[in-house]
């Protein structure tokens, strides 16, 4: 029988990770991430949300968040099963497109609607994936290494000549739609549009695809009871995401930390500590993201993160 301590830190764990699953809104979790938010009791606090249908199972260590259904009674995932797949390749690293049939009906060269969830990964890599019916497939297994090694570091969709900016805009709208994330950056789609960048860009900025937040940093853009909202739920976890894409050391400022653990009221301005000089200048609808470490030294910007980029007693005494 479980101690008055045990399941205090159990409900405690449970608290962190459901309090992360609505900050962070991210379609997919690994047991890793969990970790680090809820310690050693994340394991039993993961087995309870998924009793009690908050979180769903996608594979070993792979978990969806998951949501009232619509149209059958029921939870059911938040996100659609590419976006979550898609989500832990990114999470763990691992270089990934679509399938071939996927890209030829993006592209158009095909009406046939691709009935499975396929894709391609850069190396050995390949979780296994599935919830319900739906199963990942991954389709390189027959792929010389060489092209292994090379595919997607240039170009996921190589061209045989000079685009037009129809042609441009059009592969960075299939990107979009293949590649679904909350932020992308302007070399992304430079190894797809090549000469017709920055039209392509200004594009799709246009048509309410993405707003840039930065130079060279877009978030993508979803409609929202007759306007656009950012797809990420918000800046605040935006700017999360353009920072791990940057490589970006950070947490959340005092203030913002104070409010995930639910001793502070909500922020009214995104604001972050990072390590190392790399500040980019971030904002969406006129409110800006703040930094609060432009009083460090060099030498402490250098220090902090070496060993614990977030120590327990705060920043390194100056």
């Amino acid at each position: 029988m479980p101690t008055g301590r045990a399941t205090m830190i159990d409900k405690t764990a449970i608290k962190a990770i459901q309090h992360y699953i609505t900050i962070s809104g991210d379609a997919a979790y690994t047991l890793q991430e969990l970790r680090d938010i809820a310690g050693a009791d994340a394991k039993p606090a993961i087995d309870t949300l998924i009793r009690r249908q908050v979180l769903g199972r996608l594979g070993q260590g792979l978990y969806v968040p998951m949501k009232e259904g619509v149209f059958r009674p029921g939870p059911v995932p938040a996100f659609p099963f590419e976006q979550s797949c898609a989500c832990v390749l990114q999470k763990l690293r691992i270089e990934f497109r679509p399938g071939r049939a996927v890209r030829d009906y993006n592209a158009g060269r095909t009406t046939q609607v691709p009935a499975r969830v396929i894709f391609e990964v850069r190396g050995n890599r390949m979780p296994q994936m599935g919830y319900g019916k739906q199963v990942l497939l991954y389709d390189n297994k027959t792929y010389p290494k060489s092209e292994l090694a090379r595919f997607a570091a240039i170009d996921p969709w190589p061209c045989d000549g000079e685009l037009s900016a129809d042609q441009a805009i059009q592969r960075l709208r299939d990107y979009m739609r293949a590649v679904p994330d909350s932020i992308y950056l302007r070399q992304d789609f430079e190894h797809l549009a090549l000469q017709q960048t920055a039209t392509a860009i200004r594009t799709i900025i246009s048509k309410n695809l993405v707003a840039e937040l930065g130079t060279g940093i877009y978030g993508r853009l979803e409609s929202s009871g007759g306007g656009y909202q950012l797809a990420a739920g918000g800046l605040y976890r935006a700017v999360c995401r353009a920072l791990d894409r940057m490589d970006i050391e950070w947490r959340p400022r005092m203030a913002w930390r104070r409010y995930q653990s639910g001793a502070g009221p909500k922020p009214s301005v995104p604001s972050f500590e990072v390590r190392g000089r790399r500040r980019p200048r971030l904002q969406y609808a006129g409110v800006p993201v703040a930094y609060d470490n432009e009083q460090m030294s060099p030498a402490e910007l250098r220090t902090v993160g070496r060993d614990d980029p977030w120590p327990e007693m705060g920043w390194p005494p100056r």
